[in-house]
């Protein structure tokens, strides 16, 4: 076999396939997470897929995280058996990622808004 079979026909290792498909995982998750807090919170929030994608990503770490310390180590602790893909697709990460998403979106309508960095109240839109 030589080296354009292997690297360009061939399929990579299982180790390769297991982190492109976690990855596509994540991208895919995030998505629905920001998709939905944004959805959920009321108004009108300008943002583009990227920040979407951004904002679900960080509110599953975020929401995971607060919840794993607030129930001091419990939702690690239950879900220590499971592969990364199993604990990314349970309810509680959802809830917890949702929430987090919604908080995030908050701070970012807040900073973003008629009186944050978006602009002051008083002047015109062209």
């Amino acid at each position: 076999m030589n080296i354009l079979d292997k690297y360009l026909f061939g399929l990579p290792d299982a180790d390769v396939l297991y982190w492109v498909q976690l990855a596509f995982l994540w991208v895919g998750f995030s998505t629905v997470v920001g998709t939905s807090a944004k959805g959920i919170l009321l108004g009108r929030v300008k943002t583009t897929t990227i920040v979407t994608v951004i904002l679900g990503f960080l509110g599953t770490i975020i929401g995971w995280s607060v919840a794993d310390f607030a129930m001091k180590g419990l939702l690690s602790e239950k879900y220590d058996g499971l592969d990364a893909v199993q604990k990314l697709l349970t309810p509680a990460t959802f809830l917890f990622a949702f929430l987090g998403a919604l908080v995030l979106l908050f701070f970012f309508k807040l900073l973003t808004g008629p009186l944050g960095m978006g602009g002051h109240e008083g002047e015109k839109k062209k």
